[in-house]
């Protein structure tokens, strides 16, 4: 592959297994993305390259681990999420720069705000649709909800502009759809346990279309069925003839992010 580099576990001196197979995971995908797109005849275009670079590194979030990786590597990873974007974007049959993005823009304006938000964690569904059927029937405020309830992150959580929370479709869907005052159904917190409500307290400061452009595109590949992008890869997997020992990695349709510390990067 071109590269090489030794990956020690700590707790017994041996090679990080959970490292070599997201590794080799990432670079397989990767190298069946790239003969997917050939298969379909799809370029990846300035667009895709923006979106990658917007993917990995949001603007306005604190920097990550990707800042301090050789030029060369950032280059590769945003690469990487180029192609996987455009892939996505051909098998969803989307147009990233078609017309549909201004409709888009238009049905969902109050995605491409800065939302101010309370919420309230419980550590059961129970509870939480308890307190959610409380504050629809006058019953609690949400204050009062979060008084009673009281874990850490309860309260209010801030004003956050769009695309906060595109890495969490759960709670973006809840926030981006919820209308001000009102409170969201349960929401589960996964992977940590728990659920939690929402509610939107006020919207302001509205991207326009130009600025708002690549998170409608964003919001687009997301609604593409992952399904769907690994079985075009797996198909094309297959007409390879790649075989993977599942003791190292699976080929998987997701994001090719880069790794949380410079120390686990090729």
């Amino acid at each position: 592959v071109g590269s090489e580099m030794c990956i020690r576990d700590s707790s017994n001196g041996g090679y990080s297994m959970d490292i070599v197979r997201q590794t080799l995971s990432q670079m397989i995908q990767a190298r069946v993305v790239e003969a997917d797109l050939a298969s379909l005849g799809v370029s990846v275009t300035p667009v895709d390259v923006a979106l990658a670079r917007q993917q990995i590194a949001p603007p306005g979030r604190p920097p990550t681990a990707f800042a301090d990786f050789p030029a060369s590597y950032r280059a590769t990873l945003i690469a990487r999420e180029a192609r996987l974007i455009a892939l996505t974007a051909a098998v969803g049959h989307i147009d990233l720069s078609g017309p549909d993005l201004g409709a888009y823009y238009l049905e969902h304006r109050d995605a491409f705000a800065t939302a101010c938000i309370n919420g309230a964690d419980f550590p059961t569904l129970a509870a939480a649709e308890t307190a959610e059927r409380q504050f629809i029937t006058h019953q609690k405020t949400f204050s009062q909800l979060v008084a009673e309830n009281g874990p850490a992150g309860s309260g209010s959580l801030g004003c956050a502009g769009p695309g906060a929370f595109l890495g969490y479709p759960a709670i973006y869907e809840a926030i981006t759809t919820l209308p001000v005052g009102r409170v969201s159904a349960p929401v589960a917190l996964g992977p940590s346990p728990g659920y939690a409500i929402f509610q939107v307290t006020s919207r302001r400061d509205y991207l326009s279309f130009s600025q708002a452009i690549n998170y409608v595109r964003l919001d687009l590949l997301d609604s593409v069925s992952q399904e769907a992008v690994s079985a075009s890869l797996s198909h094309e997997a297959a007409s390879l003839g790649i075989t993977i020992n599942p003791r190292y990695g699976n080929l998987v349709a997701g994001s090719l992010d880069p790794p949380t510390t410079a120390a686990s990067a090729f």
